[in-house]
């Protein structure tokens, strides 16, 4: 960090039992995302990485719908903001379409699950492992995993997250393949 924020953490840190300060060498994030598992003891996860932002109300809501709905994994739509925080209007973002997720073919050409919007149930690592810290997709990965394992997805049709884009992000600027990986992922559930 650049800033003060590990200081700012660090208080918080001494002063409520609910916050553990972790430091690594950066790694990326499926590594920040898997030592965060480990010392995890809540029931749901989500991240929020450094460039977002979630609505205040974003964790309430979700854990709300949670405990009124079956599902292990929720996404919430989102909005799309500059590096200044202002919005850019996005039309209909491939984000925010209602489609279920549930389904194998809406998974086949594009991602309508935004990762830092999601939420989902720290019992899925334990049975489906953690993320898979050589790919640059790792989330995509991981849903595909709970796809194929059977688990329930939902979205809430809120935009309750907020995506910064200011042409740096490592998911605009990667060369994986997902479609590729998508069927290599599949043919190898296939002979589990």
């Amino acid at each position: 960090s650049t800033d003060n924020s590990v200081d700012i953490i660090k208080k918080f840190d001494e002063s409520d039992q609910r916050i553990k300060f972790i430091s690594q060498n950066h790694k990326g994030a499926s590594a920040a995302w898997n030592l965060a598992l480990g010392v995890s003891s809540g029931e749901y996860i989500t991240f929020n990485p450094s460039d977002d932002y979630s609505d205040p109300k974003r964790i309430e809501k979700q854990v709300d719908y949670f405990l009124n709905n079956d599902v292990d994994i929720l996404g919430t739509h989102i909005k799309v903001i500059d590096k200044s925080g202002k919005e850019i209007p996005h039309g209909k973002l491939y984000y925010n379409r209602n489609i279920d997720l549930n389904k194998v073919e809406n998974w086949i050409w594009n991602v309508y699950l935004h990762g830092p919007s999601v939420m989902f149930k720290k019992e899925l690592i334990a049975e489906l492992g953690y993320f898979d810290e050589n790919m640059i997709s790792s989330d995509w990965l991981f849903w595909i995993k709970c796809l194929v394992n059977s688990k329930k997805f939902s979205v809430l049709e809120e935009e309750l997250c907020c995506w910064r884009k200011h042409g740096k992000n490592l998911s605009e600027n990667n060369n994986v393949r997902k479609d590729s990986t998508f069927f290599e992922y599949l043919f190898i559930s296939s002979v589990w």
